[in-house]
């Protein structure tokens, strides 16, 4: 989850608000990354507007086969002769318990396949199904985790894996593994089941995540990197609260969403996110609140229309609040292949010292995304904003580049996503102290490593690194910034 936001206090009296440069809240709010969901975070990860309060991450199984599996369910590379001879030795024992219902017998003979190097993945799949049938779904997870993690492309496995991970609440990452598998190309009577169990996750699931973040930066105060600047042929020098400084953040956030109604198509959801540095630097509150419904056109093809608030604390005061409306349509064009379009309009009514950066802003978003061979994820955005505050100067027009891509290794069950976008961002009118039309341009490059079957107490770890770079013809907006983000994350 990602918030990121720039607060400039010049070298001149802050009293003096009729010339701030600008205190422009641009919150990048993604909510939730849980871990196993934090696999399917990476493509939403940068869906928003560099000035932006954005949307929330929206809430979404394969009928479980209650039936006892032989080993031919699972498709196996080929196991070693000593590896063999102990499976046929143990495999009809371990069935006729399952079939008689003794799961924890049958559980036990399992351990010598479990245990040996390499493992069973017939006594994985086992194992798994019988951690199922008792309940125990992070069990069942960790099992069919350890078989994806010796053949990614095994189809079965990876449809137990989202069936357990909604069993135990992890609706997120049970949803991206059900799009990993549509990836690689199912039957299409299993296809088929398995967009019934993504609706059925949409429509019916009532979802909660918490997440907590280290954040050390090298600019907490979005500072400038410049030391000073000319104006008519004058040096003036930045005071030391205008500079880049470094320091360690704390954020926390809590996002949900609840389903109710006929055939659940109405949804209410909510986020709260709260960022706190040294000396009150960029301390900031932001939450949500939005209700909405759902409109299902047709198989691979969805709309959310929503309507709500938000409100932005700055430094412990308020700072704007206003309506939100939101639109959200879906189209999956092939199984692999999905288009997601959106549109938000957000109503920024500031407090009154700052009632001329007053309006509204728009944003528009495209997103292509692509599924392959169920480990690989890329995405390619294209993002238009539009604010009209009450003075031009304060006014921008702001157009964004994205891609990114994800993948998951089997060593060590790793996943690692990297993430770049190019925005450039036009001023309307001349800046009222520097009498010149701003225009910005910024880079922003992330990265981040997942192990999958990390897990302590239901908190799951995502290590991330960030670094942002924007150069302005105003050279005191011109600015860096290093981050990493260690985050802890979990679904309830």
């Amino acid at each position: 989850m990602c918030l990121s936001s720039i607060f400039y206090a010049l070298f001149y009296d802050l009293r003096n608000n009729r010339f701030l440069t600008a205190l422009l809240v641009t919150a990048l709010f993604i909510g939730a990354i849980p871990a196993t969901a934090a696999e399917s975070s990476a493509l939403n990860q940068q869906d928003l507007p560099i000035y932006q309060l954005n949307n929330l991450p929206e809430p979404q199984q394969y009928q479980h086969d209650n039936s006892v599996p032989t080993p031919s369910a699972v498709h196996t590379a080929a196991p070693t002769q000593q590896l063999l001879k102990l499976e046929q030795h143990i495999l009809p024992t371990v069935l006729q318990q399952m079939k008689k219902g003794e799961w924890q017998a049958a559980k036990q003979a399992l351990t010598p396949l479990i245990n040996h190097i390499p493992p069973s993945l017939h006594g994985l799949f086992l194992a798994g199904q019988i951690a199922e049938q008792q309940q125990a779904w992070q069990s069942a997870v960790s099992y069919y985790r350890k078989m994806l993690a010796i053949d990614s492309s095994l189809h079965r496995p990876r449809l137990e894996l989202a069936n357990a991970l909604a069993k135990s609440g992890d609706i997120k990452a049970a949803e991206y593994q059900f799009n990993l598998a549509l990836s690689q190309k199912l039957p299409q009577a299993v296809e088929n089941n398995v967009f019934s169990r993504l609706q059925h996750l949409k429509d019916q699931t009532t979802y909660l995540n918490f997440h907590f973040s280290l954040v050390p930066s090298s600019n907490i105060n979005q500072g400038s990197s410049r030391q000073s600047f000319i104006l008519d042929g004058k040096e003036y020098f930045l005071t030391e609260s205008s500079k880049a400084k470094r320091g360690l953040g704390v954020q926390w956030g809590i996002n949900a969403e609840k389903r109710f109604g006929q055939q659940y198509q109405w949804f209410v959801s909510g986020a709260l996110l709260h960022s706190d540095f040294p000396n009150k630097s960029n301390d900031q509150t932001v939450s949500r609140l939005m209700l909405g419904r759902s409109f299902g056109t047709q198989q691979g093809h969805s709309l959310d229309v929503a309507l709500g608030g938000h409100h932005v604390l700055y430094q412990h005061k308020g700072l704007y609040h206003g309506g939100v409306l939101r639109l959200d349509y879906s189209w999956r064009i092939q199984p692999d292949w999905r288009l997601a379009l959106s549109w938000e309009s957000q109503q920024l009514h500031y407090r009154p010292q700052f009632d001329y950066m007053r309006g509204w802003q728009h944003w528009a978003t495209a997103k292509l995304i692509h599924l392959s061979q169920g480990r690989t994820s890329y995405y390619w955005g294209v993002q238009q904003g539009f604010n009209r505050a009450a003075e031009k100067s304060y006014a921008y027009r702001t157009l964004s580049w994205q891609s990114g891509i994800r993948h998951h290794f089997d060593f060590q069950q790793l996943t690692l996503g990297g993430h770049l976008s190019y925005t450039t961002t036009r001023y309307l009118a001349a800046d009222p102290f520097f009498r010149t039309q701003r225009q910005d341009k910024r880079w922003n490059v992330s990265a981040d490593i997942l192990k999958r079957d990390w897990s302590w107490r239901g908190f799951s770890p995502r290590l991330s690194f960030h670094y942002s770079d924007n150069r302005s013809n105003i050279p005191i907006h011109t600015n860096q910034n290093k981050q990493v983000r260690l985050t802890f994350s979990k679904e309830f």
